[in-house]
């Protein structure tokens, strides 16, 4: 069984570092860059199934990915926009208890509305900005997730069948920390893009910075996520009982 999971391990870092050295390599490139992690994630998670917090990390992770794909394809309809922003609000009051719902989250959101109430009395050809505060919104229900994975997790492994695959059990451990920071620069970074929006087409400021930045701040995150989850897999295997 110890060989079996070393070996496991051994092949989940070869992985790790084949899929960071291409998703290096397609940089700029989203749609493979894309496909990439996920394939890697899914790969990390098939080769260490019996470790609950990798399994679990890599769940929220890809759910994430899963509504990122829906908000695209539906952004462009009708009901999308009042939608988005409803749910924003009724998110922002059931995660007040973080402290950037209050401080970015809910301004970005007041200032979103006003904008968008004033552009649709002017007939102005507003921006699509409620897609990104949509993204915005995943990234904080992804930062909840991970703030409470142990305990939403653990109602899964009250299951005999999980239960007995289980030999590494569900904890809180230093990589939550990490992705719960990403989590958070991400959000700064989407509220940063939704503000020069706001700039552009309210003020008439032309700037582009953040715009043209955007996608690589992002995929630098990605990759930030699996070096990560990668470095807690190469420590737990080198790890010595005292």
């Amino acid at each position: 069984m110890f060989i079996k999971q070393y070996v496991n391990n051994w092949i989940t870092n070869i992985l790790a570092i084949t899929f960071i050295t291409l998703a290096l390599l397609s940089f700029g490139y989203a749609e493979y860059f894309d496909r990439l992690f996920i394939a890697s994630l899914i790969c990390i998670a098939l080769f260490n199934v019996r470790d609950a917090n990798i399994v679990s990390i890599v769940l929220v992770i890809l759910s994430e990915r899963f509504f990122e794909e829906i908000i695209f394809f539906t952004s462009s309809y009708a009901l999308a926009k009042p939608l988005v922003y409803l749910l924003s609000l009724f998110l922002v009051k059931k995660l007040w208890y973080d402290p950037l719902s209050k401080r970015i989250i809910l301004p970005t959101i007041i200032f979103c509305i006003l904008c968008e109430t004033y552009w649709y009395a002017t007939s102005y050809s507003a921006p699509r900005i409620h897609s990104y505060v949509a993204m915005l919104m995943l990234n904080m229900i992804t930062r909840h997730l991970i703030f409470l994975r142990v305990p939403i997790f653990r109602k899964f492994l009250s299951f005999n069948l999980v239960q007995k695959n289980i030999t590494i059990p569900l904890k809180q451990i230093p990589l939550d920390l990490r992705l719960y920071s990403i989590s958070m620069l991400s959000c700064v970074v989407i509220a940063a893009i939704i503000g020069e929006y706001l700039l552009r087409h309210f003020l008439h400021v032309n700037s582009l910075v953040v715009y043209e930045y955007y996608p690589y701040i992002m995929q630098a995150f990605t990759i930030a996520t699996l070096l990560f989850i990668a470095n807690y897999i190469v420590k737990s295997v080198f790890k010595i009982k005292a």
